[in-house]
């Protein structure tokens, strides 16, 4: 993040560790209830742990909107390896997923992500 020059610059850089640190001190001092809403929740992570979410569907596309992740392509099917559940394109296993309780902790894969129904 370079603005400025010589000091200005260092300061910027400075002031933006900070927040990020501030940032980090202040979550999680207390613990999430997942079932204050009604809202059915989704543990997601890519590239192995590197990013760990837990979404609503509305959030999944709030925040993915403008990536493949809603693309209506054959190729990116989820899949459950082996749990008894058929491969899904991303929007149908939300549209499955959101109404049948029986997808509550079964993963789901796709290349680099993983999703799984948690509430």
């Amino acid at each position: 993040m370079y603005l400025f020059k010589n000091n200005t610059c260092i300061y910027i850089n400075w002031i933006y560790k900070e927040i990020k640190q501030i940032n980090k001190e202040d979550n999680m001092k207390q613990s999430i209830n997942l079932k204050d809403t009604k809202d059915v929740k989704y543990l997601c992570s890519w590239n192995g742990n590197d990013i760990v979410q837990i979404h609503t569907k509305e959030t999944l596309l709030n925040d993915y909107k403008d990536s493949n992740l809603f693309d209506d392509n054959d190729d990116m099917l989820f899949e459950t390896m082996g749990n008894g559940f058929d491969n899904f394109k991303f929007k149908d296993y939300l549209k499955l997923s959101s109404k049948d309780e029986d997808f509550i902790n079964v993963n789901f894969i796709c290349d680099n992500m993983e999703i799984k129904r948690i509430v």
